[in-house]
């Protein structure tokens, strides 16, 4: 994909290497048993970084409320950045994440939890760094 600014510049993003990174999962409550790290992937783009994530939680345990995953060392700035998702094992519900400081949290359509052994979990985004 090339992007090319009002000035003529372009971009790339064809040859910015994605790189993997190896999240933890935890949830807003109680505690998750164990997950499967299906792929984990950014690439940083000037003051912007993509990413991808996808996990199946293989036991919910005890856990509650929304996944949190930690996002790429590269570390989010500001309050209120989105991305979009689906749940593809199970329900096939939308899912949203809210990502800010140093969180990337996980919520269904209607704000309630993703987390039900088996479910596999899949976000698509992108937000600002400093």
């Amino acid at each position: 994909m090339r992007l090319t600014g009002k000035l003529g510049l372009e971009l790339d993003l064809q040859n910015i290497p994605w790189v993997s990174w190896t999240p933890t999962y935890s949830s807003e409550g109680g505690t998750i048993t164990s997950v499967t790290n299906n792929f984990a992937n950014y690439k940083k783009v000037g003051k912007l970084v993509f990413f991808s994530v996808s996990v199946t939680i293989t036991n919910a345990g005890s856990a509650t409320g929304y996944l949190h995953i930690t996002p790429p060392s590269v570390t989010p700035t500001g309050n209120n950045q989105y991305a979009v998702g689906k749940e593809f094992v199970n329900t096939g519900h939308m899912l949203f994440a809210r990502v800010f400081d140093n969180a990337i949290l996980v919520f269904k359509y209607d704000n309630s939890t993703p987390i039900a052994t088996g479910n596999g979990v899949s976000i698509t985004g992108w937000y600002r760094i400093a």
